[in-house]
Parts: structure tokens; C-alpha cells; sequence
């Protein structure tokens, strides 16, 4: 018996859902932001990340070599996990020429994200402070691997190899004194001072942003510096703010954490923190050069937020000071280099099973800073490796993120999760007395009562965190999904003269996208799920045989609750020669064909003296069941069934 043949993709019968949350799997190392769907290079990921509100988010890179970075990433904004096949596998490399990662830019569509990073290697990463304008101090150079600038950060397994800090060069002095310029900001450099009398100089940019360009009139004040940015020189020299070089003018402003000191016509000002002071004018229409901009943080700058470091290795990481500007009396200083691996202005770091090696800072005039080094763990608070101005690095991490997959509809599993890393150990509670030591736990069945807050303590290194907590909500299930099946389908067989039977590839992507077809909604779960189809009330498989004629097929779908529900459609197979639709060609059919063509029979014997009845093929002057056999066997039917 002969067959019109059509498989059925297994991936059909029982499609499973989405994934809860969104992947993108880097899978070449180019960098030039290119991808399709769920696949892509690196900034081809990052970037879909930032723009999708589908989170936590996860980035596999499953490529292996060196991603080579033409330009520093897209901050971070939103809750995602970046894994790499292994340090040894992946490097993410800046050629010393950029930063690689910065984390909660303000303008990200969350300054706060959850980010964990792990199984790769960062190098190479360069973050050099923006140069003062005349007379301004230098900016700082921050982070040349990462900069966690605000949410929750995990690092697992990463080594940070060759990465560098370097501060932003002091301006010049001026022999005229009438131009005075900013500080360097931490997203350009200082603006020179326009073409008026004591002109004030701009001020820097916020942390992250653009300098201010100079502003105009007689015997302005210069603007302080942003976070990260240098004030701008006047009469009086702004300020810079952290990380910010002070402005020049005839009295030259202290520079912010890690900025340059600004130059003065009477007198320059001291750097901030680690930053160079500016020198002094050596007449009375004169200024000196700025002091140079710190290096903070040669692979690590944390300035808010948290930080975890579990299990990974900086290697060869530097932070070093900008040149001081020239001109004026005395010396403009240069900028420190400090935290030649790490350096921690603010929030919470915490370090274990971590190594350093090789990492290196500059000297220069800046003092260490007022933070602590709480113990356990212990960590090598020193200039050369980490370096804690007003941050804390130690025990009692701030909550950990907390991510769960609700609302879920009563009946539903609910999943539960906070950022994993190698050593570390959780502790999760929450109503009806759950309890629970993964990372990533589940809890089947729940019921309504199953509502609630859920909270997670991590324990690493010796430390333990504040809970981090996540409100469950369980929605009543009150009713089976509503199906929609796919209209009913017919199959038409097309072979004749002398072929095997069979059918088209166009109608076997039609059988398979009506398999496929049926769709379900349901008032509490978003995503029932497709159970097998039936045909003919048996589960489809690939060897299912749809017979000539019709078989009904049923579509169902299953909530997370358990009810189940269905729609009916159905596939008919029709035979060339089945003119009575019975699923056979046989002598029924020759009453049909004879209705149809008003066949009558000629008279006399043969040799016939008429035609020929058309339908007469035995020649015996009879239209007959013998002529109904002769067709069969001329266009050579046997099909039977649908089916592999």
C-alpha cells in the first residue's frame, strides 16, 4: 500500500514555553554590535539587554578567544547575568586604549541594576581622566575594567589582568591671566577660558558626563566640579568634585577626591584627595598650571552600591597620576595612582577566595582615605591593591538582589532566585514555613496562601548579608484556558499517471504549521502550556497515520493550576479518483464518473460503428466496474493515509 508521506517534527507535538526572563548567546567575538534574535556579539547583546524590560536577563557567551573592544561598552541598566566559558576561554580585551564595564549610569533605564559577571577574563582596560583646561586641574581616572557607579554587583571567577587608571593632565598656565579654564571633566576635557576679562572657567561634568565650556565677564567665579569632573577657573577657582580637578584663578580651588588642584594668580590651590596641586602665577595678570588628576582604582572603581569579589585573581592592574600643567611659580604636583587593583569610594565591597599579584600604584601627594577594612576577610587594604576612601570593605554586604517569576496562578511552581557564586551559602525563608539553602529555589503547588514576602541571606567569605527580600503574589485560577484551533485542514493528493502518490513540500508545511496552529489564553497564567494533540482521540506522534477521509484533531492546553482546556478541528485526505469521498477508489466511483461525463454506452459490436464511450476503456461496449479497474491501474493508485 502506498502512502502520502508527511513527518511531523517532533518539536510540534509538545513545544515547550519561554524561558522565564530573556538570553542572548554571544557567539562570535567581533564587536561591531551585530546579531539576530537571541544571538549576536557581545554589544549586540548588552545592548538588546538595555532595551528589553524582560528581566533578569542572561548573557551566555559561549564564543571563546578575545573580544576585542573598538569603543567602551553600553553601561549596564538592567538586571543581568554575563557568564563566559572560563577565564581561560574568553577575554574581554579594551587594548588598553578603553574602559570595558561601567554599571548604573544615571541615564540607564535602571541606575540600580543586579549584575553578575563570571567565568571570564577582563584586560587591558584603560580609564584615563580627562585633561584640565588652562589653569584647570585634572580628572580622575576611574575603573579601567569596572566602574559600579550604583546597584548590586557579583564577580565570580574573573581574573583582571593588565588594566589601568590614569589621571587626567593638568592645563597650562597662562602668562596673560585672562582666560583662566576648567577643571577636566570625567566625560572631556576642561574648557579653555573665552575672550573677557577674569572670565569664569566651566565647570566639569558630572560623573560620567561632559565638562562645561567657559563662561563669559569680569571677574566670575569659576564652577565646581561634579562627581568625576573638574571645577572651572575665575576669580576664585570652583572646586572639583570627586574625582574632579580644582579650577584656576586668582585663587586657585582645592581638587575634589583623586582631582587636580586648580593654579592661582596669587596662589594655587592643594589637590584633593590623591590629585597634584596647582601651581601659582608669577605676575599679576598670570596663572600657573593645574595639578594632575588621580588614578583610581586600576582594574575596580566602586563609588555606590555593592560589590562582591569571590574567587578571582588581579593580576598586573596599575593606577597611576596625571602630569601637573606647566607655567607659574613653583611646581604644579601630579596625580596619586591608588588602589592599583580596587579602589572603593563608597558603598560595600566584599572580598573572598580572591588573589593579588603584581598590581601597582604611583606616589604622589594624596593621603589614604577615611574607610575601613572590617575583618573578616582579610584584604590587602594597601595603595598597591585596594584602596578604601569612604566605602567599606568587609562583613555585613547590603540584601542581596532577589528576583521571583510572580504573580503565578494558584496550583503553578514558583521560582525563586538571587545572583549565585562559587563558596557562598543561602538561607531563604517565607510564609508556611518554607525554608531553603539554593540559590535558586522552586516551590511546586503553590496555593493562594503561598502569598508573601520571601527573603535570602548570602553567607561568604566569612560574612553575612542583610536579607534581601521579594513580595510573592498567587492569583486564583478560575477557569481552563480559552483554545483557538486552526481551521480544518484538506489535503488534496495531486500525483497521477504511473507515480508512487506522495505529496509536495508546500503540503507538508501546511500540515505541520496546522499541528501547530492552536493558540490559548487564560485568565491567570500567561503562558498555558500545549499538551500532545490528539488525532482521531490518539496522541500524535511521528509515525501518526491521518487515513482518506476525515479525522477529527483536538488541540489542548494546561494552566498552571491544572485545568485543561480544547478545541476541535480536523484534516481530510482526499484521493485523486475518490469521486464519492468513501476513502476508496472503487467501482462506487465509476457511477459517479458516469453521472458526471452523461456517459451512454454506443450501440452494435465492435468494431464500433460511433465513437468510443469516453469512459469505456476495456472496450467491451459497456461502461463498467472492468473500466473502473483499468483506471486504477493506469494512474496506479493505492494511497491509503497521511503519514511517515
Amino acid at each position: 500500500m502506498r502512502r502520502l508521506v508527511l513527518a511531523i517534527p517532533a518539536a510540534l507535538l509538545l513545544a515547550p514555553g519561554p524561558a522565564r526572563g530573556a538570553i542572548c548567546t554571544v557567539v562570535v567575538t567581533t564587536d561591531a554590535g551585530a546579531g539576530s534574535g537571541d544571538a549576536g556579539d557581545l554589544r549586540y547583546c548588552v545592548t538588546r539587554a538595555n532595551a528589553s524590560a524582560d528581566v533578569p536577563h542572561t548573557i551566555s557567551i559561549t564564543a571563546t578567544g578575545t573580544i576585542t573592544l573598538a569603543s567602551p561598552l553600553p553601561p549596564l541598566g538592567r538586571d543581568v547575568t554575563i557568564a563566559g566559558p572560563g577565564p581561560a576561554s574568553l577575554t574581554i580585551s579594551g587594548s588598553g586604549l578603553h574602559p570595558l564595564f561601567f554599571v548604573g549610569s544615571p541615564s540607564s533605564p535602571d541606575p540600580t541594576p543586579a549584575v553578575t559577571i563570571s567565568d571570564l577574563t577582563l584586560a587591558g582596560g584603560r580609564a584615563r581622566g580627562f585633561d584640565g583646561g588652562e589653569g584647570g586641574g585634572g580628572a580622575a581616572g576611574m575603573g579601567g575594567a569596572l566602574v559600579v557607579n550604583g546597584g548590586s554587583v557579583v564577580v565570580s571567577n574573573v581574573t583582571f589582568s593588565g588594566n589601568q587608571s590614569v589621571g587626567g593632565k593638568g592645563g597650562n598656565g597662562s602668562d596673560t591671566g585672562v582666560f583662566p579654564g576648567g577643571g577636566g571633566g570625567a566625560g572631556s576635557a576642561g574648557a579653555n577660558g573665552d575672550y573677557s576679562l577674569w572670565a569664569a572657567g566651566g565647570s566639569g561634568g558630572p560623573f560620567g558626563g561632559s565638562g562645561g565650556t567657559a563662561g563669559s565677564g569680569t571677574f566670575g567665579n569659576g564652577g565646581a566640579g561634579g562627581d568625576g569632573a573638574g571645577g572651572g577657573s575665575g576669580a576664585a577657582g570652583g572646586p572639583g568634585g570627586v574625582g574632579g580637578g580644582g579650577g584656576g584663578g586668582s585663587a586657585g580651588a582645592q581638587g575634589g577626591v583623586g582631582g587636580g588642584g586648580g593654579s592661582g594668580v596669587v596662589f594655587g590651590a592643594s589637590g584633593g584627595w590623591g590629585g597634584g596641586s596647582g601651581a601659582s602665577g608669577d605676575g599679576v595678570f598670570s596663572f600657573g598650571g593645574g595639578g594632575g588628576g588621580a588614578g583610581l582604582g586600576g582594574a575596580v572603581f566602586v563609588r555606590s552600591g555593592s560589590l562582591v569579589v569571590a574567587h578571582c585573581t588581579f593580576t598586573g592592574n596599575s593606577a597611576s597620576g596625571g602630569a601637573g600643567g606647566t607655567g607659574g611659580v613653583g611646581t604644579s604636583g601630579p596625580g596619586s595612582g591608588r588602589g592599583g587593583a580596587v579602589f572603593v569610594h563608597g558603598g560595600w565591597l566584599t572580598l573572598f577566595g580572591t588573589s593579588f599579584s603584581g598590581n601597582s600604584d604611583t606616589t604622589g601627594p594624596g593621603s589614604d582615605g577615611t574607610g575601613s577594612c572590617a575583618s573578616p576577610p582579610a584584604v590587602p587594604c594597601d595603595p598597591g591593591n585596594v584602596t578604601v576612601y569612604g566605602g567599606t570593605v568587609g562583613c555585613t554586604p547590603p540584601p542581596p538582589a532577589v528576583f521571583d517569576d510572580g504573580p503565578v496562578c494558584e496550583g503553578a511552581t514558583l521560582h525563586l532566585s538571587t545572583p549565585a557564586f562559587e563558596g557562598a551559602t543561602y538561607s531563604w525563608t517565607g510564609p508556611n514555613g518554607f525554608t531553603s539553602a539554593a540559590a535558586s529555589p522552586s516551590i511546586p503547588g503553590v496555593t493562594v496562601a503561598s502569598a508573601g514576602t520571601y527573603g535570602v541571606t548570602v553567607t561568604a567569605g566569612g560574612c553575612t548579608s542583610a536579607a534581601g527580600t521579594t513580595e510573592v503574589a498567587v492569583l486564583p485560577d478560575p477557569s481552563a484556558p480559552s483554545v483557538t484551533a486552526p481551521l480544518p485542514l484538506t489535503v488534496h493528493q495531486t500525483a497521477c499517471c504511473g507515480t508512487s502518490g506522495g505529496v509536495t513540500g508546500a503540503t507538508s508545511a501546511a500540515l505541520s504549521s496546522f499541528l501547530a496552529g492552536a493558540t490559548a489564553t487564560d485568565d491567570c497564567d500567561p503562558d498555558p502550556a500545549e499538551l500532545p494533540v490528539l488525532a482521531g482521540g490518539v496522541e500524535a506522534t511521528e509515525t501518526t497515520c491521518f487515513e482518506s477521509g476525515s479525522t477529527p484533531v483536538t488541540f489542548r492546553f494546561q494552566d498552571a493550576s491544572g485545568k485543561v482546556g480544547s478545541a476541535s478541528s480536523s484534516v481530510t485526505v482526499r484521493l485523486f479518483g475518490d469521486l464519492d469521498l468513501d476513502g476508496r477508489v472503487d467501482p462506487a466511483d465509476m457511477v459517479v464518473l458516469q453521472s458526471f461525463f452523461n456517459f451512454a454506452a454506443s450501440p452494435g459490436t465492435p468494431p464500433f460503428a460511433a465513437p468510443e464511450s469516453m469512459a469505456d476503456l476495456t472496450h467491451d461496449a459497456a461502461v463498467d466496474p472492468a473500466d473502473m479497474v483499468q483506471l486504477q491501474s493506469f494512474f496506479n493508485f493505492a494511497v491509503a493515509c497521511l503519514a511517515p
